[in-house]
């Protein structure tokens, strides 16, 4: 990790991005899949709520494949978003810390390679 980190984000900007798209494109199909469900036992709002939340992280995937400007921010929103509605929306809580984990991580990662998507 050391060397990754003295090496600099430009020789991994194009895995990491890769990787942050596919995490964002799972999750919306997750949340598309509970808001489905939701929808489905007559809890609209909730089942509402996962279907916006499942537009936006494939929104945002999509910005990322095309490393547009305007990803990034709603990026790192929806990765502390996702980290905490993950304790809601899983029922078992070594996988809730799991996905929790896993988009602290992305945050990280988005902070971390910020510079590219102001230098496009």
């Amino acid at each position: 990790m050391v060397i990754v980190l003295r090496r600099g984000y430009e020789t991994y900007y194009e895995g990491l991005s890769t990787w942050l798209t596919y995490n964002f494109s799972a999750v919306g199909v997750f949340f598309f899949v509970l808001g489905v469900i939701g929808a489905s036992e007559d809890k609209i709002f909730s089942g509402e709520g996962y279907l916006l939340v499942s537009l936006l992280s494939v929104g945002v995937a999509f910005g990322l494949f095309r490393r547009e400007e305007w990803a990034w921010l709603p990026a790192v929103a929806l990765c502390i978003f996702n980290a905490g509605i993950g304790f809601v929306a899983i029922p078992q809580e070594t996988v809730q810390l799991i996905f929790a984990g896993l988009f602290v991580v992305n945050a990280a990662i988005l902070i971390w390679i910020k510079r590219t998507f102001s230098q496009r």
